[in-house]
């Protein structure tokens, strides 16, 4: 029976897509997972045909698992993971029970943060950053940065989550004193704030060869000194100008970090000629990035991903050509969710292609912190104009309304 084995999963977005790509290829589907909710809940995943609970964190426990597959007759031609912190542990036991050759020493490097600055070092794709670890006083760390605003973050941050900005010393420590408390041995890392538009480049790296699937272009949420993405435009014809110097900036960040083989996503932004990394993650974006990318390309990503890792040759030629923009939604205070209005007016906006909200009733939601917090989207597409796609995806996500309680228990 062969099988490809996922290390976690989200209910929806590209993780869950990859699920349903491997049904579609004829795999037998194994997840792994260590939320007990999704055991509980099964039923909601007819597209998983084994569901195992067990400790992602420990790769000896899960080695254990993969091993006890391998013995009850399951071929196993994949072990993959779509979401952090699981890439690159899966990418080595890929390799060792696999035969594979995945990047996943570039993975780990890709998972840390600081490791990622430390790679780039000499670089002019880095940007200017320091670590704070606890070692020294906060005033002595705040006193060596002399560029302000700056964007701290933790090194294995994913999602937005623990990022945040400082636009001064005194906030600046402030910001380190609210993340401390949560974690007060951790590691934050402190960077450059860099202006300018932010680019998401999608990337598939087979045997060296360097695929850019998809350019788009993010546009930020700033609430609180948090950086939350909340729109995303696909660019299907960028500048000549601009798909030539970002394909020279990827081709060189990936060939600097040793990634030879695999997925990932960078994010860039450009401040006057210059390309400067936000931020690289090895895997493909979560969330709505598969079915944005199937309908601007008619290329699905997580297929071609998982093609890639059990050694089948890979199509990335677009079926086809369609701008599409995306909207995310978000609430405006925290509590409890009591009903969602207006999804079919949402639907019936021309050019909506699809309308996906994520919370159901009596969840928790609260004020955006992080990407996490957002808690619905938008899709529209158009042949002839993005700003068409665009318009249309924000005037239906607007027609979206969130009734929350602001007190009681989440279910």
């Amino acid at each position: 029976m062969e099988t490809i084995v996922f290390l976690g999963c989200q209910r929806s977005g590209s993780s869950r897509e990859a699920i349903q790509a491997a049904k579609d290829l004829g795999y037998h589907t194994v997840l792994l997972t260590d939320r007990k909710s999704f055991v509980e809940e099964a039923r909601d995943f007819p597209d998983v045909d084994e569901m195992i609970y067990t400790d992602l964190a420990r790769e000896a426990k899960v080695r254990g698992v993969v091993q006890s597959l391998r013995d009850n007759g399951r071929d196993i031609r994949a072990i993959t993971s779509f979401v952090e912190p699981n890439v690159s542990r899966a990418a080595r036991l890929h390799n060792q029970f696999c035969d594979g050759r995945l990047s996943a020493d570039a993975m780990a490097v890709m998972e840390d943060k600081v490791k990622t600055r430390s790679a780039l070092v000499g670089t002019p794709y880095n940007v200017r950053y320091l670590v704070y670890d606890g070692r020294r006083s906060i005033d002595q760390l705040v006193r060596r940065i002399g560029w302000y605003p700056v964007v701290m973050k933790r090194p294995g941050s994913a999602g937005s989550k623990d990022v945040i900005r400082a636009f001064s010393p005194q906030q600046c420590r402030h910001r380190i004193r609210q993340l401390t408390e949560k974690s007060p041995f951790g590691r934050i890392l402190i960077e450059e704030y860099i202006r300018g538009p932010q680019y998401l480049v999608e990337v598939l790296v087979h045997r060296r060869t360097i695929h850019i699937v998809a350019i788009v272009e993010q546009h930020m949420l700033k609430h609180e000194g948090r950086m939350i993405v909340a729109g995303y435009a696909v660019l299907i014809r960028p500048p000549r100008e601009l798909l030539d110097s970002l394909r020279e900036a990827v081709k060189d960040v990936v060939m600097k970090l040793g990634f030879e083989h695999g997925p990932c996503h960078i994010e860039l932004r450009r401040r006057g000629d210059a390309w400067k990394v936000i931020e690289i993650n090895p895997r493909m974006s979560g969330s709505a990035m598969n079915r944005m990318i199937e309908l601007a390309y008619g290329v699905n990503l997580a297929e071609q991903t998982l093609r890639l890792m059990v050694g089948q040759s890979i199509d990335l030629r677009g079926r086809t050509r369609q701008h599409v923009y995306t909207q995310f939604v978000t609430v405006n205070q925290t509590g409890i969710l009591e009903a969602v209005e207006g999804r079919a007016r949402a639907e019936r906006v021309p050019g909506v292609r699809v309308v996906s909200i994520k919370p159901r009733k009596g969840d928790k939601v609260q004020r955006p912190k992080s990407m996490g917090h957002r808690y619905a989207y938008v899709i529209a597409s158009d042949e002839d104009s993005l700003d068409f796609a665009r318009e249309a995806a924000m005037r239906a996500a607007g027609y979206l309304h969130f009734t929350v309680r602001e007190s009681g228990y989440a279910r």
